[in-house]
């Protein structure tokens, strides 16, 4: 916890950095001598040097952590800083819990503190409003094609069928291309494959190639950050998003939202794309936004492209409709093939 107190102080040198993010640091319950020391940068109207912060923290930081700051660069990385202020709310967020776990309160009003402490947001990321001839261009290019579509970097993808309809393996279809594209790819199973059942339908496809998979009966956002941390793939391919641990006690609905909304707030921040699947309960030949049901008010929001699959669970043929396309124009409905048993597709 320490170093994430020194990162933050040598990030918060800028003024603008510290109006902007002032009312979420203020939440933040920090340790003596840090809160001393923030409230002093606080105080400050204008942009300080390494200088003025080492004058700052003179006398009330040991030696070593005076040592850490003097080593640093002018300023952390925005991600650092981030970071750092992600993990000083969290541990916040504990104490919190911890004081009302520790208090006298009925369980029922206990678990209504608790559930506003959980509810609070930890900031991902904060920009600072300029002039739009400032703005950079994205550049934006596609890693990878689906069908008519192409996906890039930061990008959530998400495929809705019904049970049967192909959606794993169109999933591992598009794990084939993205190899063959020289991409670095993670397949992540949740509660279909165990690792045996996978190796054994990789091998029973036409010269499939090796790539790296996770098989596991329970999977949340926060083992998908450690997997992605460690292997820092180009693409990450979930299988599928429906089963991903969310918040317990809610609708189906804010359950998508937490997993898509952290979806793409992983696809952002890592430079990856993500390409999932969900799962719709009803069963007609084409889906549309309208069977997404629940799924409508949490998934869409933070989705790139959404593809619905439908059409005859024993026929190789799907029927393909575009729920919603963020960057493109949406296609009429297309139909593909899937090779169920090499692991292909092919737009019909």
């Amino acid at each position: 916890m320490e170093s994430a107190y020194l990162n933050l102080i040598s990030f918060l040198l800028k003024k603008d950095k510290r109006i902007v993010l002032e009312p979420v640091v203020k939440q933040i319950k920090f340790d003596v001598p840090f809160d001393l020391i923030i409230d002093e940068m606080f105080m400050s109207k204008v942009d300080l040097t390494k200088d003025d912060l080492l004058s700052f923290v003179k006398g009330k930081l040991n030696a070593s952590q005076f040592n850490y700051l003097k080593g640093m660069s002018n300023s952390v990385s925005t991600a650092v800083g981030y970071r750092s202020i992600q993990y000083l709310q969290s541990v916040t967020q504990l104490g919190q819990v911890a004081d009302v776990l520790k208090s006298r309160l009925r369980p029922e009003k206990k678990l209504q503190k608790i559930h506003g402490v959980a509810d609070t947001r930890a900031i991902t990321t904060q920009a600072v409003a300029k002039p739009i001839s400032e703005f950079v261009s994205d550049n934006t290019h596609d890693l990878l094609s689906l069908f008519y579509y192409g996906v890039s970097k930061e990008e959530l993808a998400v495929l809705c069928a019904f049970s049967g309809r192909g959606k794993t393996t169109i999933l591992l279809s598009l794990v084939r291309q993205a190899i063959q594209d020289g991409l670095k790819v993670l397949f992540i199973s949740v509660q279909d494959f165990s690792e045996g059942m996978l190796k054994e339908r990789i091998g029973n496809a036409q010269e499939f190639p090796d790539f790296y998979a996770v098989c596991s009966a329970s999977f949340g956002i926060p083992e998908l950050e450690v997997e992605i941390d460690s292997l820092r793939p180009d693409v990450v391919f979930l299988d599928y998003l429906s089963v991903i641990d969310a918040p317990v006690g809610k609708e189906k609905r804010f359950q998508l939202e937490y997993v898509s909304e952290n979806l793409k707030r992983i696809a952002q921040q890592k430079k990856i794309a993500i390409i999932t699947a969900h799962q719709l309960n009803a069963d007609v030949s084409l889906p549309s936004e309208r069977e997404l049901l629940e799924a409508k008010a949490g998934l869409l929001a933070h989705t790139d492209l959404v593809l619905g699959i439908g059409g005859d669970m024993y026929d190789t043929v799907r029927n393909v409709t575009t729920i919603k396309s963020r960057r493109a124009a949406p296609v009429d409905v297309f139909k593909v093939d899937i090779d169920f048993a090499n692991l292909k597709t092919t737009l019909y």
